[in-house]
Parts: structure tokens; sequence; C-alpha cells
């Protein structure tokens, strides 16, 4: 295949199962994470030396994550193989398939070190920062993807263009809405839900000093904030952007995403029944 080629409906179809399986992941990891289940497999790569599914509780989870995460490896390297044969001079595809893999490798080296190795108390640093590179895999794995779909439609990519007031905006929602997912890592590593029990503010929880409970305030600050900008941004998309299906779309699914899994997380601060706790991790991913 040519370099100048469409894409085929083969990489389409690569794309989006790496974008849907990353999408997995992050869930999974996200109860991971909550249910300390990272800890349920106590070596790396392996589990209780074996690479066959476990029969103990936390190691199912555990097990689950490594076993999407190996999924993920595969279906994001194969993308970035044939972006390499077919599709390096069209950079909106090539480099973002090549960004997701290479953050892919430095993800996984952190998570075999978060699974053997971490540091007292430096898994909690790590595991947010996991997180983080999870989710900027995700957006990778999207630019690469919608860029395919505009190619296929001989469209032309639009150039980004941040000094448009909607542009900044949407920016800034997004940088916000990313600091809302990697503090409410934080806060699960740190056991904010025990510090903070109540919403929205904090009573009855453990002393001032507690790290959980200043990470469980910030996170809700964080939260507010999010809040407002995704408001702005769905108000502004009704009003400037109605020519622009993709975008008013985007805003929309975006807003209503985001209140829901607001309103899961107010739930999950008196507990966290698994299909809740679901729910939350992937309402929140899915707005990002």
């Amino acid at each position: 295949m040519m370099d100048d080629d469409q894409p085929s409906d083969n990489f389409k179809i690569l794309l989006i199962a790496a974008c849907v399986t990353v999408f997995l992941l992050i869930v999974v990891g996200g109860i991971v994470r909550v249910t300390t289940s990272g800890e349920g497999c106590p070596d790396w790569p392996t589990c209780f030396v074996s690479f066959t599914p476990p029969i103990q509780g936390q190691a199912v989870w555990d097990y689950a994550h490594r076993a999407l995460s190996f999924i993920v490896a595969l279906l994001v390297g194969a993308s970035a193989y044939q972006a390499r044969r077919s599709y390096r001079r069209q950079a909106w595809i090539s480099r973002p398939v090549y960004a997701a893999a290479g953050t892919l490798g430095i993800q996984i080296a952190l998570g075999a070190l978060l699974a053997t190795q971490a540091p007292a108390g430096g898994d909690r640093i790590l595991s947010a920062i996991h997180l983080g590179l999870s989710l900027l895999i995700q957006a990778f794995m999207l630019a690469a993807t919608a860029a395919v779909f505009y190619i296929s439609a001989e469209r032309s990519i639009p150039q980004p263009n941040f000094k448009a007031p909607f542009a900044r905006l949407a920016l800034a929602t997004l940088g916000v809405a990313f600091l809302l997912l990697v503090s409410g890592a934080a806060v699960s590593g740190l056991q904010g839900g025990e510090a903070c029990p109540t919403w929205p503010l904090c009573t009855g929880g453990e002393a001032l000093n507690q790290p959980g409970l200043w990470a469980s305030l910030a996170h809700r600050l964080i939260a507010a904030t999010a809040g407002i900008f995704v408001y702005f941004l769905f108000s502004r998309a009704w009003r400037t952007q109605r020519g622009s299906t993709p975008v008013m779309v985007s805003a929309t699914a975006t807003a209503v995403l985001f209140f829901a899994q607001a309103l899961l997380g107010a739930k999950l601060v008196q507990g966290f029944p698994m299909h809740l706790l679901v729910l939350h991790e992937a309402s929140a991913t899915a707005e990002e």
C-alpha cells in the first residue's frame, strides 16, 4: 500500500479495537486501584508463578488488568507497525500512534515496578502517574483514529487554532479533566474515602493532618472547577458551534458524562458497590 492511499478498513478496525481496549484497561485499572487488588499477584509478569488465571479473589482483577495490558500492547504495537509501513508520511496518523507506543513502553515498565518493588508510599504517586500515562495513550490513539476517519471521508484535517476562544476553553477543560482523573487516583491510593467520609464537605473524618483528607478535598475542588469549565464549554458550544456536529456531540456528551460521574462520585463516598465503581470509572474516562 502506498503512503497516499486511503486508510484500509482493517486499519480502522485495528485502531478502534485499540481505543476500546485501552478504555477497558483504564476502567479495570481503576477497580484494581480502589480495591487494592494490585497486591493480588505478588510477582510479575506471572501471577503466582503462572500465566493461567488465578482463583484468589483479589488476584483475579490484577490478572485481568495484566491480560488487558498484554492485549493493548499487541494492538498498539500492530497499529504502530502498520502506521510505519503504510502511513508514515501522514503525520496525523503515524505520529500519535508512535507516541502511544512509546508511552505504552514507559507505562509497562512503571506497572512492573508497581507490581514488584515500588517503594513504601511511593506506589501512591506512581499509581497516579500510571493512570496519567494510560490517559495519554488513549488520547494519542483517539487522535489517530479521528485522523483516519477524516482522511477516509476525503476531508482535510483541520489545523488546530488555539487562538480561538472556544479552542482555548476546550483545551483548558481537557487539562482540568485530566487533573481530576489523576487526583482521583491519588485519593484512592491515600484512602481519602476513609479520611473524608461525607460529601460535599469533610466532617467526621480523621485528623486534618491526614494526607488522604487533603487529597480528597483537593479532588473535590478540582471536580468543582472542572464542572464550571464543562458548563461553560457546553454553553458556548450551543451558542457558537451549532454548525459543527462533531463539536456539538462531543460537548454535549462531555457535559452529560461529567455530571453523571460526579453524582456517582458523591454516592461512592459512602461506599463503593462494584457496579457503581465501574460506572464511575467508565463515565469519568469516557468524559475525558
